[in-house]
């Protein structure tokens, strides 16, 4: 019957009765350009059933062109595309009458059933947004703005895909190879070069230009700030890509230096100038391929290099924005966390030793040559290590094997992976050469010198003459009876007066400072103390000792000790396993 055919209007069904197909009255004035359309009638309109058609999924912030396409296919089927682009009715003072106020509700009506449609279509992250716009159009004009560049999704969206893929075991490496060549021909179609730099969305909240956030999902180093850079080279033609599809023009390209609040200076190389960033970016993957190492615990950064404390920072942002003193624009300045060679990482190497016997490691030749700042310190031997007057020095054994200072440390409350609590050195007096064991209980001790005394008077060929120890009750029976039985003199201490052993007592400090720096430094759990007790002694065996050229291992093996294989404690190692080990343990 007439009373219920439809009339279509760019696509949307409008009810003879003034009505919408959601109820709503509908403006006459569009009815009368219904009619005029219709009146030329030369090709007749097509309607598809809403129903039939699916939703576009929802709009992540990448590939814009294609979800707005179908946005606005999906929108026609409903009838409601043309409230993307109209404005408000206006109804004048001389026009106000029923009918006029009844267009206006159903244009509001439609209008809001449209902006509910695209919101609906929006990822939640992005429907927060943007669901404070009033109307459709408004809404439709700000996405279209913000990826308004045709090509950012597209180029995004492959650039994601070629960062995203990985091999996978159940295909053959063919097929793979073949796919991600096709991805990187499909990079290379566009007109443009695309610069590797996908940041986060670090636009939408402003802050200070001084301020430097660590971005793990950063690929370049990016600052806003022209006066931080110490060097600079123009750029022209290249863009980063944001997270959300934008992109923003690089200006240039050049190094800043950072002056952590720990005194350490922090250098950035190629960091891209980008003026439109309200954020400074350190890339956590650069600086991780450049020996940094990050530990990020309870909203805090603690960043470090070969075992070197470097800087912090805090949760900030949704980022970790580092404690930054001072920006160095300084051309002259030596970038000094990035130097292989230098006197932190030897410091770290040598197991945190101090800085006079690195320096005469270096007069000794033992070492290569590097510069030593005074006026360094290294703030995990601050934290880690306490000192006391020292006690003067007496006169030492000019033959090895003259007296030997031993002692025993406790570690009750925390035992090593092997079950070990305690352990006991044997220092020669004359050479300084010093042998540490772990021990599971006290009781161990006479084992452990047994096991000492065989093997030193063996390779020396000398016989121990001497022993010096405290009143411990491990060196009161078992030790002094054995000492004893093979004529060895045992030295007690007076009660109360460790600085009468001094220098076990000494040993055992430096190797318990050392210790706790390494823990420190690499970040492993108390558990590990063993290890790095054993690792330490290791080490002063080939650091110099005060007003001697030499070191311990020379003065007690003759020949000169090797520098060449040392590496920080507690960095990464990888194990070759051997194939054969590999075949039994594989189960093939």
């Amino acid at each position: 019957m007439a009373s219920q055919e439809n009339q279509n209007v760019g696509g949307q069904n409008v009810p003879n009765d003034n009505h919408s197909e959601s109820g709503a009255p509908v403006n006459n004035s569009l009815q009368r350009g219904a009619s005029a359309l219709g009146n030329q009638g030369a090709i007749p309109m097509v309607t598809v059933p809403s129903n039939s058609v699916e939703k576009p999924e929802k709009f992540n912030g990448l590939n814009f062109k294609r979800w707005q396409q179908k946005m606005l296919f999906y929108l026609t089927t409903l009838g409601l595309a043309r409230f993307l682009t109209e404005d408000a009715p206006v109804v004048t003072g001389s026009e106000v009458d029923v009918q006029s106020l009844n267009a206006v509700e159903a244009w509001k009506h439609s209008d809001f059933l449209c902006r509910n449609y695209v919101l609906n279509g929006l990822h939640d992250a992005l429907y927060d947004v943007y669901s404070k716009l009033a109307t459709a159009k408004e809404l439709w004009n700000a996405l279209d703005h913000k990826y308004k560049s045709e090509d950012a999704g597209a180029k995004k969206f492959v650039v994601g895909r070629f960062l995203d893929f990985k091999m996978v075991d159940p295909k053959t490496v063919v097929n793979q190879v073949e796919k991600i060549k096709m991805i990187f021909h499909e990079i290379q179609k566009e007109e443009e070069m695309i610069l590797s730099a996908v940041v986060t969305e670090v636009n939408l909240v402003g802050s200070n230009s001084n301020e430097w956030f660590v971005d793990t999902g950063a690929t370049r180093h990016i600052c806003s700030n022209r006066e931080l850079f110490t060097t600079f080279e123009p750029s022209n033609g290249e863009k980063v890509w944001m997270g959300n599809s934008a992109h923003s023009a690089v200006e240039g390209v050049g190094k800043v230096v950072l002056k952590m609040t720990s005194g350490k200076e922090l250098t950035l190389n190629q960091v891209l100038f980008v003026p439109e960033i309200r954020k400074n970016l350190i890339s956590g993957s650069l600086l991780n391929k450049h020996g940094f190492r990050m530990v990020f615990e309870s909203d805090k950064l603690v960043l470090s290099k070969s075992g070197m404390y470097v800087g912090k920072g805090y949760a900030c942002d949704g980022l970790f924005k580092l404690n930054v003193m001072t920006i160095i624009n300084n051309n002259n300045k030596i970038p000094s966390a990035y130097l292989l060679e230098s006197s932190n990482v030897w410091h770290g190497r040598l197991g945190h030793v101090n800085f006079n016997s690195i320096r005469r490691l270096i007069n000794m030749e033992h070492i290569p040559k590097f510069t030593i700042d005074v006026k360094h310190k290294c703030d995990v031997c601050v934290e880690a290590k306490l000192t006391k007057t020292s006690f003067k020095s007496v006169e030492r054994k000019t033959e090895p094997l003259e007296l030997i200072h031993s002692d025993v440390c406790d570690f009750k409350s925390i035992q090593t992976h092997g079950g070990n609590k305690y352990f006991i050195t044997f220092i020669d007096d004359s050479t300084r050469y010093s042998y540490v064991y772990l021990l599971k209980n006290k009781h161990e001790a006479i084992d452990k010198f047994i096991l000492y005394k065989n093997e030193v008077e063996n390779q020396l060929n000398r016989r121990i003459k001497t022993v010096r120890s405290d009143r411990g009750g491990e060196y009161e029976a078992p030790i002094g009876d054995f000492c004893a039985s093979v004529g060895i003199v045992h030295e007690r201490t007076a009660p109360y007066s460790p600085q009468s052993n001094g220098v076990a007592e000494r040993k055992n400090r430096t190797l318990k400072d050392m210790m706790n720096a390494m823990l420190v430094s690499s970040g492993l759990s108390q558990n590990m103390w063993g290890e790095a007790i054993l690792t330490s002694n290791y080490l002063l065996n080939k650091v110099p000792r005060k007003k001697y050229d030499k070191t311990p291992y020379e003065l007690w093996k003759g020949k000169r000790p090797s520098y060449q294989y040392l590496k920080v404690w507690g960095c990464l190692a990888k194990v070759l396993v051997p194939t054969p080990k590999k075949g039994k343990r594989m189960g093939f």
